[in-house]
């Protein structure tokens, strides 16, 4: 991850009813979260595409 990417931390929380695996628009990288209530770090180039994800809010 380009060092300007790392500066800030971006984390979702997935609040839907049983588990999600999210992609990443702008990586390809696969992000698990495994049950509801689960945070997971992702990298800030992904942000945007997660937002849009239904049940998944950024904290």
């Amino acid at each position: 991850m380009p060092a300007a990417a790392r500066q800030f931390v971006v984390c979702f929380e997935y609040v839907g009813p049983t588990g999600l695996t999210a992609i990443g628009g702008a990586t390809g990288r696969r992000y698990r979260f495994d049950r509801p209530g689960a945070r997971v770090i992702v990298d800030p180039r992904d942000r945007p595409s997660l937002a849009a994800v239904p049940h998944l809010r950024q904290v």
